[in-house]
């Protein structure tokens, strides 16, 4: 899988990210290490959240043309039309996927006709939202077990049918690549962060106001896709509200929910437990609204009651810190998702110790007091080029040799917007562009010895410090470039 990234391309190699340029003067064809741990990849394309490293479907005859093969049915399952058809069903209806009990996260799509009752698809011991209502539906759900199965519930036995399965495996470990706010795209690295939300999806697992009405609209096609979301109507009177669970209060606190208006009545507000937000308004298309304040709670108000709310919502999210992040979807429980890592790209022979340029197109996620790093380096903070955002909300160069620094500038920037930066390097030549302006420069300095750099990282030398932004594009050029062409690279 090759991804378009602005004037630079970069593809997906196993578990590593491949970056490269054929633009003249350019080494670059060298590997990224990439990992994110365990949790959910997520790629926003078109203004919308879908889902990356989707594998090929595991359920075998999912649309039962081979009657009742590879399948095991309960006592109140039978198969005709090619359906598995619940009659006052409470028992379920299961096929073994996978060989082991590995932990995975599936996208699993079904077509439901509901007569009466409820369904759900229920896997080591979690239960993926009961439906009462027919339509195609689409969950996501981490479990440890080798079987689907779907259960009719005791309490409300099933009658309908359930067809077009198909249950995939989402690849972790895959860069995720952003086009929200930008057609080109950008590689996504973002720290971890846990969505304290117990349900991002389900909201009549809210606790609703008295005044509150809160129904599932089967219909709908939601952000990622999936159909089926929530529809929120607040009237302009008290005991109107709609709240999650409580949770360890968090300073700061970063609450964002999807929202797409019914009819005209589209304004509402967050509460997070202390202060109300500004009014939000929705339109008739799906974005994401937020709220930085701090508390324990994620309530959605019509705040003062003297408006009435009618809105869809999918895709709820609070998370401790300054910003908002990539949806993290949950299923009855906080989700963590792991921090993004790229880096241990090249060796000694790939670059050119004595001279060269580092460029990169990049963007930082918000002004929030870190130092984020990409750097040229022998490993050690002894003899290095950094490229970073700092905790002044600045983007600086430095050049460190011989563990004495030799040249730093910096320029003062704003969050979420791109920046084109080139630093050139060469013994007593030192110039730093960004979006075609010299920033700074110095005809004094050192630079190492050849052959000393052997490292590219987006992260500092030694570890730690990773780059947390989007990136567009990042090159190392083996000769130092003139000032006119420093001012076309970077423009």
């Amino acid at each position: 899988m090759a991804v378009k990234l602005g004037n630079g391309n970069w593809a997906v190699k196993e578990d590593k990210l491949l970056a490269y340029n054929d633009n003249s003067g350019l080494f670059f064809n060298k590997e990224f290490d990439f990992s994110r741990g365990t949790s959910a990849t997520y790629v926003a394309k078109d203004g919308l959240i879908k889902t990356a490293g989707i594998q090929p479907n595991v359920v075998s005859n999912g649309d039962f043309s081979n009657g009742s093969t590879d399948w095991t049915l309960g006592s109140d399952w039978s198969v005709g039309d090619n359906k598995v058809i619940g009659d006052n069903s409470d028992t379920e209806s299961t096929q073994q996927i996978f060989p082991d009990n590995t932990s995975r996260l599936l996208r699993i799509t079904y077509t439901l006709t509901v007569d009466s009752g409820q369904v759900a698809v229920y896997m080591s011991g979690q239960v993926k939202d009961w439906k009462t209502a027919s339509g195609t539906y689409t969950d996501t759900i981490t479990t440890t077990s080798k079987t689907i199965e779907f259960d009719g519930r005791n309490a409300d036995p099933f009658s309908g049918t359930i067809t077009d399965i198909i249950v995939q495996e989402i690849q972790t470990d895959t860069p995720r690549i952003d086009f929200t706010n930008d057609t080109k795209g950008h590689l996504l690295l973002e720290p971890s962060r846990t969505n304290l939300v117990n349900y991002s999806e389900d909201f009549s697992q809210w606790t609703a106001g008295s005044n509150t009405s809160v129904t599932f609209e089967s219909d709908v096609v939601a952000p990622d896709g999936s159909l089926g979301v929530y529809r929120l109507t607040l009237p302009a009177q008290s005991s109107t509200y709609l709240a999650s669970n409580t949770f360890t209060g968090q300073n700061p606190l970063a609450l964002s929910i999807y929202a797409k208006s019914v009819n005209t009545n589209n304004d509402f507000n967050f509460y997070d437990g202390n202060n109300p937000s500004s009014t939000k308004t929705a339109t008739d298309e799906w974005q994401r609204f937020s709220h930085i304040g701090n508390g324990g709670e994620f309530v959605i108000v019509n705040f003062g009651d003297t408006f009435e709310t009618d809105i869809y919502i999918w895709g709820a999210q609070a998370e401790a810190g300054d910003y908002i992040t990539s949806i993290i979807n949950t299923t009855g429980a906080a989700s963590t998702r792991n921090a993004d890592v790229c880096n241990n790209s090249g060796s000694a022979q790939d670059f050119n110790s004595e001279e060269g340029v580092l460029y990169a197109e990049i963007a930082a996620l918000d002004n929030d007091g870190t130092n984020r790093y990409i750097t040229i380096s022998d490993g050690t903070d002894n003899n290095r080029i950094v490229l970073r955002f700092s905790t002044a909300n600045r983007i600086r160069v430095d050049i460190v040799v011989s563990n004495s620094n030799q040249f730093n500038s910096e320029l003062n920037i704003s969050a979420n917007q791109f920046y084109k930066a080139a630093f050139s390097y060469k013994q007593n030549e030192f110039k730093f562009y960004v979006d075609g302006v010299l920033i700074g420069s110095s005809s004094s300095g050192n630079v190492p010895s050849s052959g000393t750099f052997n490292v590219l990282k987006l992260e500092n030398a030694t570890g730690g410090n990773d780059f947390y932004g989007n990136v567009r594009n990042v090159q190392v050029f083996t000769e130092a470039l003139t000032d006119e062409q420093l001012e076309k690279l970077t423009s």
